[in-house]
């Protein structure tokens, strides 16, 4: 196979919990990327976002990354690593800046963000992204202080940041068959929301939230900006454990099961249908059949739904960050009948489903499991074109060591379909 090299390649990565895609794409020179080839494996070795085997989660991501390059015939280079919401803190501070009359400038608001950053004195951590939103020039808000002229700037400045350690563990693990060239680490919920949420929610406001296999997260995404975002480590496949032991059955079962007929809403019938169940000591003689109702799947599965959500919302530190701002659910157990009308009788809002919305051809399955490394590709081809640049002031994977730096669309579906998924 010969390699061919790109300058103008990048290579975006998402390590989750349930599965690990690789994107090989090339940056054009029209503002937009092309994908030159993909990598997907199922995850092993992970759990609630963190690498628990080194071993076994090394292995998948050297799968994903080899089917990357053997499809698109390019080495994996410029690498973006996708980084769970599970090993993100958020920290707020208050910014303000004396301008003395002068225009604002893009120098100023670098400055302000600096000083903010030599502040953080959170040990053994490493920023990954700062927000900037909530402009006021001498006390009055702006949508952009840019080209304006005043005595005082004041903004609000959320850090995204993870423990060097995780960091580290991803490298080594990275590194565990090949050497690597990291160049930057994202939040997985902020690319998720560069791909999922409509330009109108990127602006007004929305909530995006994830309903994963191993955590739950809430984004609060306003004007360009994470305002304020959380995880926790349940998810999809807390349901499937929950099944797994009030029904005596395997996890492999209790999956079937929640994805055939799994639900958190009584419909009509449910306390009738019965549904197979293969029991852990089946035989697998017709004498040992086990059934069991598909009301008693529901209430086991509510009962795990409602804990989740309501965890995650007594977490929040003001309810008045969720009011006005549109709802999006998204995640592999966000299919799970009735979700949506639970969440909506939470927020007293409409809920809608989120998919990435690049690529309408491809199922919506298939676009799920490509959400994040998508959103890592807007985010690439933004920088220094869109909003992201003037409020979204990342840190490269060299601060790690130095603090000093910073229409191929059928063939992924093509190879969705191979891959049956």
């Amino acid at each position: 196979m010969v390699i061919k090299k790109r300058d103008n390649q990048v290579t975006v990565l998402d390590i989750g919990t349930s599965k690990i895609a690789c994107i090989n794409a090339t940056i054009l020179s029209s503002g937009s990327f092309e994908i030159m080839g993909v990598g997907y494996c199922g995850a092993q070795g992970i759990r609630s976002g963190i690498i628990v085997d080194l071993n076994e989660a090394a292995d998948c991501i050297y799968k994903a990354m080899s089917l990357a390059e053997d499809s698109s015939y390019t080495p994996i280079k410029n690498l973006y690593i996708s980084i769970s919401p599970s090993l993100l803190f958020s920290q707020k501070s208050i910014l303000d800046v004396n301008i003395m009359g002068n225009e604002i400038v893009e120098k100023t608001l670098h400055e302000m963000v600096l000083s903010a950053i030599e502040s953080f004195n959170k040990q053994n951590s490493q920023i990954i992204h700062t927000f900037l939103y909530n402009y006021k020039i001498d006390g009055k808000s702006v949508v952009s202080p840019l080209g304006l002229f005043g005595d005082k700037c004041e903004c609000t400045m959320n850090i995204i940041s993870t423990k060097i350690n995780n960091l580290l563990t991803y490298r080594n693990c990275l590194e565990r068959y090949k050497k690597v060239d990291i160049k930057q680490y994202l939040a997985s919920n902020y690319a998720m929301c560069l791909a999922i949420l409509l330009p109108n929610e990127i602006k007004t406001g929305a909530i995006l939230i994830d309903f994963g296999a191993g955590t739950t997260s809430l984004t609060v995404f306003e004007n360009g900006s994470i305002t304020y975002c959380d995880s926790i480590p349940l998810g999809g496949n807390s349901i499937t454990n929950d099944l797994s032991i009030c029904l005596g059955i395997s996890m492999e079962e209790a999956e079937r099961i929640k994805n055939l007929y799994g639900g958190i809403s009584i419909v009509e019938n449910d306390n009738k249908e019965k549904i197979l169940i293969n029991s852990i000591d089946n035989d697998k003689s017709n004498e040992n059949i086990e059934y069991i109702l598909r009301s008693d799947v529901v209430s086991i599965m509510k009962a795990r739904t409602e804990e989740i959500f309501d965890i995650l919302l007594k977490r929040l530190p003001d309810q008045d960050v969720t009011n006005n701002k549109k709802i999006v659910l998204t995640g592999g157990s966000s299919r799970i009948q009735g979700t949506i009308e639970f969440l909506s009788e939470i927020f007293y809002s409409n809920v809608r489903h989120g998919y990435p919305y690049l690529i309408d051809s491809l199922d919506q399955a298939v676009n799920l499991e490509l959400s994040v490394v998508l959103g890592m590709l807007i985010h690439i081809v933004d920088q220094g074109n869109t909003y992201n640049d003037k409020r979204n002031y990342n840190n490269n994977e060299n601060n790690l060591h130095n603090q000093k730096e910073l229409t191929f669309w059928k063939k992924i579906k093509d190879y969705f379909i191979k891959k049956q998924l």
